[in-house]
């Protein structure tokens, strides 16, 4: 399916199966930033906010409990907790008679997309979603090899999560031998299993690494900060926990504001990240829904809302989660075009563009296009799923217009050749004198 339209005077240059319906793959990551940045704004922000509650009294000691309050934040990591325990610290904190609970009530608790491969929820691209999350929802996994061969793996875990149980099966290898370390996690539960073996010698090509998701992250983003706490000196008599923020006896103690949204959309859309999807879409329901509930299924309706009010038509749009993971999703490329076309007319067009993989630069098409008159020219989101390849975006011409381009590829065997496709395509449209 192709179709390409000129952003001057509104003409189809061409349309090819323009309103069949495509799986986008991660094209879909447009249909929601686009509505996204058009209903929230750039200048929006994830607030993660920790509380206290109860009597600090002139020893230090807090009798009472502290609240971890989320608010969906995509980009949470360690460090930004680290800041929180420090302020905890300046504020005359020293020990806690009490728990440390966990608001995430943000979101609801469905941490998976629907149509999502059960194979890929312990791999980092299907990490579960959560109204607090932290680190992207994953653990590295590394392994090194043992003294001797053998020896069973070094295993180490960044962040450190005692939650989290490792079984390590591996071992190490004579040197010369090629590397067969399989690194996962056991469905539904928080056990990683480390199988097959690693050479004495590993070679700077032999996988060392893998980034883990883990089961709750709640209870991860939690126990980490409660660990934060003890490792700094902080007491706690209880543990972590799940519960409401109260509404009332509460004094803040630190506030980690996210990057603006429109630094948010370029850690979506550069590099294709799919938590940050997932959260958006659900911050749609949380903050612009009629029930105000941060669901999938409540930024969906706020995003097609949204898409009619823009002239899209969404008999084309089937939208089923945020990022493109899931394979019930299906898009025609008159209706992509159509919102393409209607997110570069919008006051935060230029946002939306520059959030954008550029062509031989940077993003998932630094490695595409470059030495071409398209380099650093098309700005194109990527897409790709078994089967499935996907570019769809903007360029300028030789001649000086502006188009607006949509290539979904289905049913493709090879990846390699379908990138192909869509770069010749892309490559014609660049290089196109007006002659």
């Amino acid at each position: 399916g192709v179709y390409i339209q000129s952003l001057a005077d509104g003409k189809i240059w061409y349309e090819r199966n323009s309103e069949v319906t495509f799986l986008p793959a991660s094209n879909q990551k447009l249909l929601t930033s686009s509505a996204a940045l058009a209903l929230l704004g750039p200048k929006y922000t994830y607030e993660t906010v920790l509380y206290r509650q109860g009597v600090l009294d002139n020893e230090g000691t807090l009798h009472g409990a502290l609240y971890l309050k989320g608010a969906g934040d995509p980009l949470l990591m360690p460090a930004d907790l680290d800041a929180m325990v420090e302020s905890a610290k300046a504020a005359g904190i020293k020990k806690v008679m009490g728990k440390l609970y966990a608001d995430d009530s943000k979101f609801d608790h469905k941490a998976w997309g629907y149509g999502w491969e059960w194979d890929d929820m312990p791999f980092y691209y299907s990490a579960p979603v959560g109204g607090l999350n932290l680190n992207e929802n994953v653990v590295l996994v590394k392994v090194d090899p043992g003294k001797k061969p053998g020896d069973p793996l070094i295993i180490s875990m960044t962040p450190f999560d005692k939650s989290i149980k490792i079984i390590n099966r591996s071992k190490t290898f004579e040197k010369g031998q090629p590397s067969t370390i399989n690194i996962s996690r056991q469905l539904g539960q928080n056990v990683i299993t480390i199988d097959g073996g690693f050479p004495m010698d590993p070679k700077p090509t032999d996988h060392r690494t893998e980034p883990i998701t883990v089961e709750s992250p709640t209870q991860f983003t939690a126990s980490y900060l409660l660990e934060k706490f003890k490792s700094s000196g902080i007491d706690f008599t209880g543990d972590i926990s799940e519960g409401l923020l109260p509404e009332k006896d509460i004094t803040e103690i630190a506030r980690h504001s996210s990057l603006p949204f429109s630094e948010v959309l370029k850690k979506l859309n550069k590099p294709s990240d799919n938590l940050v999807a997932e959260c958006i879409l659900k911050t749609l329901g949380a903050e612009k829904g009629k029930t105000h509930i941060g669901s999938t299924a409540e930024g969906r309706s706020v995003a097609m809302d949204w898409f009619k009010s823009v002239g899209v038509d969404v008999s084309g749009v089937r939208m089923q989660d945020g990022s493109g993971l899931s394979r019930q999703n299906y898009v025609s490329p008159r209706a992509y075009g159509q919102m393409l076309k209607a997110i570069a007319s919008d006051p935060n067009a230029k946002i939306f563009i520059d959030s954008l993989p550029n062509a031989g630069v940077d993003g998932s098409l630094r490695n595409r296009l470059k030495g071409t008159v398209a380099e650093n020219n098309v700005k194109a989101k990527t897409g790709s799923l078994a089967n499935v390849s996907s570019l769809s975006g903007y360029v300028t011409t030789k001649a000086g217009e502006r188009l607006l381009f949509v290539i979904f590829l289905n049913n493709q065997p090879s990846s390699a050749v379908a990138h192909q496709v869509e770069d010749k395509i892309a490559l014609l449209l660049a290089a196109y004198d007006g002659k």
